[in-house]
């Protein structure tokens, strides 16, 4: 068969469907374990907010500068 021109609903029903009759399933899980890393330092305020809050701050400077 040339792969090229195979269409997949065709390998679909050329596959054959096993579902097993006894109930023993497999499991890896067991092999598996945790692993703990370190955490991360994540800062309070985002880089965004800090530059509008510094914004914010010199337009109130501003404002109180060309009021005097």
């Amino acid at each position: 068969m040339n792969k090229s021109n195979v269409n997949p609903q065709e390998l679909l029903a050329q596959l054959k469907e096993v579902i097993p009759r006894n109930g023993l399933v497999y499991s890896e899980k067991g092999s598996f374990s945790e692993i703990l890393c370190k955490p991360k330092i994540l800062p309070l305020k985002s880089l965004t907010l800090q530059k509008l809050e510094e914004m914010e701050k010199q337009l109130q400077m501003d404002s109180k500068n060309i009021n005097n």
